[in-house]
């Protein structure tokens, strides 16, 4: 059950679509801007490229029994 709501999530997302579960919480795309980071085996500066991550934002419903 868990691999299925995986896969779906995954496949909504990659068509750019947000997705909204009551009371639990919202997923949606990141867009990450490039970036300069370093190497930390090497300190040698890196160029790290743009990039889109999923996101997820916590329903009301779950950040109360969090709490």
């Amino acid at each position: 059950m868990i691999n299925a709501a995986t896969e779906t999530i995954g496949n909504t997302l990659r068509r750019g679509k947000k997705i909204t579960l009551v009371g639990f919480g919202s997923f949606q795309v990141a867009n990450k801007k490039a970036r300069r980071a370093v190497n930390p085996q090497t300190r040698e500066a890196i160029q790290m490229a743009a990039k889109k991550v999923p996101k997820f934002i916590p329903g009301k419903n779950l950040r109360e029994k969090v709490r």
